[in-house]
């Protein structure tokens, strides 16, 4: 994923297989002398691992938000007594 800051950040490619360009985590592999197929192999891993987590982010936000709702079902079905507050 090309290394980007700012509003153009979210405007990402996320083309696996694209070689024209590679992030800063390639490049520093390459420096340290591993070899392009291995610094290549981890970078289209990190690619894959954020194109999947856009792609899910949807389904994601719905699971944590059901998880949290039966947190606050569970633990938020009786009133707080005076004497159960702490002051710190």
């Amino acid at each position: 994923m090309k290394e980007t800051k700012g509003p153009e950040a979210r405007n990402i490619c996320l083309d696996v297989k694209d070689q024209s360009w590679h992030d800063g985590r390639y490049k520093r592999a390459r420096e340290a002398g591993l070899p392009h197929s291995s610094a290549w192999a981890m970078e289209k891993r990190r690619r894959r691992a954020a194109a999947h987590r856009l792609a899910t982010r949807s389904e994601r936000v719905q699971e944590r938000q059901h998880l949290e709702q039966k947190w606050h079902d569970k633990f938020d079905a009786r009133q707080v007594k005076e004497e159960e507050y702490e002051d710190k």
